[in-house]
């Protein structure tokens, strides 16, 4: 492209961003997202109308004329808005939301545009091609292949290309020289249009609710984290003792949750604890007053989804344990009837990874995923039966689940949002 310049290479970093952490609705079909430092900016297709939202989300709505106008970017380096369209890219000034003028390029449909180190990334709409355009030369340098022919909008964050999956309601993460996956990040929405990156912070347009959102996220050398959702679970444990300790087993906390002690009034009559074999544990000794009874108590616990992806030379381990899950929505927790177990993976003395694992379509990796939608509810020894409640003559230092026997006493649990 001549003329152009590294002229506003600060421009992204002049202006304070005033801290989101809901977002706020946005109008009609939405499409792509940016930020110019100060405000955001999306498409929104029905109207054909280029949007400026401030941080509390009011808006400014100019009509951009074009037919098509897909993904959008603000560019650092000369300080317009960048739109995909047909076989063109349109730039507009962001101080009067006009079009300046147009670029055209050998791409079909531009469905979303990122800035590279002197490079423009060009997403080609229908088939999730990457082109890579020299803004010098005004052509496209090389091509690249996602395999996502629903990929709806790219971003270049941290020296790679982030790439929403408008099939999967996912964000795939590249290496924007070889085109290799190198992450995937679960996101809350089937529907997933446009991602911008805001001071650290990652931003989607939730087309399934309307919302332009902030979206939880930290990365890892193999694996994205994402969502955050805070919950809390009841125990409610009809239970008899006839001078034997009874021991709940608890969830264990892993990279996908997070999960605090049991809220119970002070005694010297129960300790949280863990068995010789890992396994955590509430005891409840006898104390000679009452035989049965009612135990009521609240775990509070953090959800997450954590997407592990691994070099099919360098995977994981498995090891003798497996993690049991249940659904994570929130009311009545059925763990007789639904809960899943499944092998459990380790590379070195990181926090298990739940299995099974799955091939990519690149097939030189494997992922792992472990979904904000399901919570571990028990992590047991291979070869012992689910179950929640066990009891043992007398507990003492060294025993592991093997050494308890199970409780046929009544377990009810429930899912409860904070």
């Amino acid at each position: 492209m001549p003329g152009y310049r590294l002229i506003f290479a600060a421009l992204l970093f002049a202006f304070p961003i005033a801290a989101e952490t809901t977002g706020f609705p946005v109008p009609g079909i939405p499409y792509g997202l940016t930020h110019d430092g100060q405000d955001f900016w999306f498409t929104e297709l029905s109207g054909r109308k280029l949007y400026r939202a401030d941080t509390k989300g009011r808006l400014q709505g100019h009509f951009y004329g074009n037919r098509y106008i897909y993904g959008i970017r603000f560019s650092p380096f000369d300080g317009y808005i960048y739109a995909g369209s047909r076989n063109a890219i349109f730039r507009y000034s962001p101080i009067t939301g006009k079009q300046v003028d147009r670029l055209s390029v050998k791409v079909d449909r531009v469905a979303g545009i990122a800035f590279g180190p002197g490079v423009i990334y060009l997403l080609e709409k229908g088939n999730g091609k990457v082109h890579v355009y020299n803004p010098e030369t005004g052509r496209i340098a090389y091509s690249g292949e996602t395999h996502m022919p629903e990929a709806r909008d790219i971003a270049f964050y941290r020296g790679q290309l982030w790439i929403t999956d408008g099939a999967s309601g996912s964000i795939q993460r590249f290496d924007p020289e070889t085109f290799q996956l190198t992450g995937s990040l679960e996101a809350p929405c089937a529907q997933l249009r446009g991602l911008a990156f805001v001071r650290g912070e990652l931003w989607i347009l939730n087309r399934d609710t309307l919302r332009l959102e902030s979206l939880f996220f930290s990365e890892g050398p193999y694996f994205i984290a994402g969502q955050e959702k805070n919950r809390s679970l009841l125990y409610r444990i009809h239970w008899q003792q006839s001078n034997r300790a009874l021991a709940v087993v608890l969830p264990s906390s892993s990279r996908s949750q997070r999960v605090g002690n049991p809220m119970l009034s002070s005694g010297k009559n129960w300790e949280v604890t863990y068995l010789a074999d890992s396994t955590r544990v509430l005891i409840l000794r006898p104390d000679g007053t009452q035989k049965s009874g009612i135990l009521e108590f609240r775990i509070p616990v953090a959800l997450r989804s954590v997407n592990y992806l691994f070099r099919n030379d360098s995977l994981p381990t498995k090891v003798d344990r497996d993690g049991c899950d249940v659904n994570a929505q929130t009311g009545p927790i059925d763990w007789k009837k639904n809960l899943k177990c499944h092998d459990l993976y380790r590379i070195d003395s990181d926090p298990l990874i739940p299995g099974p694992p799955g091939q990519t379509s690149q097939g030189s990796t494997t992922m792992f995923k472990d979904s904000v939608n399901d919570f571990e509810l028990i992590r047991l020894p291979q070869g012992v039966s689910p179950s929640l409640l066990f009891s043992v003559a007398g507990f003492r230092a060294g025993l592991t689940l093997d050494d308890l026997s199970p409780e046929s006493a009544k377990v009810e649990i429930f899912m409860e949002a904070e």
